[in-house]
């Protein structure tokens, strides 16, 4: 039996009482005439929609999403998607997911038409990663529900404004996270561990790949092999974006002392912090506070 989420269950409530109101919905095999562009000036830690876009005359891109996720969906028509150069086909119902610092192109034919969502936040990561959607696992065929996606992401810009795009964006966006996310069946996964243990101690300065093994009762070596080999990234890597990301966010969230950040993030040296937080961001963990205070 299919595994029904209880957001998911929510949002399509949430539809009913809008068509109980009177409410015009657009539904799956219909095409809105024109683009419509939301965008969100709401600032969070957890997870923010920056961009709601519906396209129906941009054939083709070509951009570079810097610090954010993108997802998208085509709703009609076919093309390619190319990311970091690797080419995809995509068709009616075909979602597309961008990791952000990533390049990508879309191709499309001329009767395409598609929404995306831009994201990002300490939340729009841990979604991501639960999805395990990567460079790798980046189209994803859920035309088995395209008429109930297309309807809620229409009827979500149809009435978005300034006071509630966030909130809009949001439910879109879980909503296709949702029909995204694995379910292996396996509540044992291996991968599946090693997130859970490293999202509950990255905070300790201590932990490591050797601790996560022997919490785990797996060689090091062995662990480190099958994360890369199953997530396209080494644990390394991945434990140090986990420590940045919630550096940010104790930034957005007030603390404005580098070395209270480094620590609370799982940082013991707040300049080696400060060194590896320059080489991911860009910038100072400094100049980033400053920015945030403008």
């Amino acid at each position: 039996m299919e595994k029904i989420y209880f957001f998911m269950y929510f949002l399509l409530k949430f539809l009913d009482i809008l068509a109980l109101y009177g409410y015009n919905s657009v539904k799956g095999g219909e095409k809105m005439e024109s683009n419509i562009c939301k965008i969100s000036n709401v600032r969070s830690g957890d997870l923010i929609c920056a961009e709601f876009v519906y396209e129906t005359e941009l054939k083709n891109v070509d951009r570079v999403m810097r610090d954010k996720h993108l997802i998208g969906f085509l709703s009609s028509g076919e093309g390619r998607f190319f990311l970091n150069n690797k080419e995809h086909s995509l068709k009616r119902g075909n979602a597309f997911f961008v990791p952000r610092n990533s390049e990508y192109r879309l191709e499309l034919n001329e009767d395409c038409t598609y929404f995306y969502i831009s994201f990002f936040g300490r939340r729009g990561d841990e979604l991501v990663e639960r999805g395990k959607l990567s460079d790798t696992r980046c189209v994803a065929d859920i035309s088995f529900a395209d008429n109930d996606i297309i309807e809620f992401a229409m009827l979500a810009l149809q009435k978005a404004n300034d006071s509630n795009i966030d909130i809009l964006g949001e439910s879109v966006l879980l909503y296709l996270l949702a029909h995204l996310v694995r379910d292996d069946g396996n509540k044992g996964d291996l991968t599946s561990k090693i997130i859970s243990v490293t999202n509950e101690r990255f905070a300790d300065p201590s932990f490591s790949l050797s601790m996560l093994a022997t919490t785990l009762g797996y060689d090091a070596k062995y662990l480190s092999s099958y994360f890369k080999k199953n997530n396209g990234v080494g644990f390394s890597e991945f434990l140090r974006d986990i420590r940045i990301r919630h550096s940010i966010f104790l930034m957005e969230q007030g603390v404005v002392y580098v070395r209270n950040v480094a620590i609370l993030s799982g940082f013991s040296d707040s300049m080696y912090y400060s060194r590896v937080f320059k080489q991911v961001m860009g910038v100072s963990p400094s100049d980033y506070i400053k920015e945030l205070s403008k």
